[in-house]
Parts: structure tokens; C-alpha cells; sequence
């Protein structure tokens, strides 16, 4: 099971990921770079609204 601070390096990863690629896309203009950073955003919220799983008993 992943800990509370393994949850919140994952969404840091994955929120400085978005934020590199969006950095990046707007000095080259290349679309893919902005679809990358999309992606990583997405991933960030799915992440961050679903939360971590408790586990049953």
C-alpha cells in the first residue's frame, strides 16, 4: 500500500510533469508537447479526487 507521503510525491510528480510540458509547448508551440502536458494534468486530478483507496476489513 502506498503511504500518505508516497500519495502526495506522486501528485507533485505528476503536477510539475504538466507544468514542465505546458513551459515547454509554449516556447516550441508543438502540439504534442501541449497534449503531454494535458495528459499529465489529468492525471494529477483523477489522482487527487479519487484519493487514496482505504483498505476493506
Amino acid at each position: 500500500m502506498f503511504s500518505t507521503v508516497t500519495h502526495y510525491l506522486i501528485l507533485a510528480a505528476l503536477l510539475i510533469t504538466a507544468i514542465f510540458f505546458y513551459t515547454v509547448s509554449f516556447q516550441s508551440g508543438t502540439f504534442l508537447v501541449i497534449i503531454l502536458g494535458v495528459l499529465f494534468e489529468l492525471a494529477f486530478w483523477i489522482k487527487l479526487v479519487k484519493g487514496k483507496k482505504k483498505a476493506k476489513t
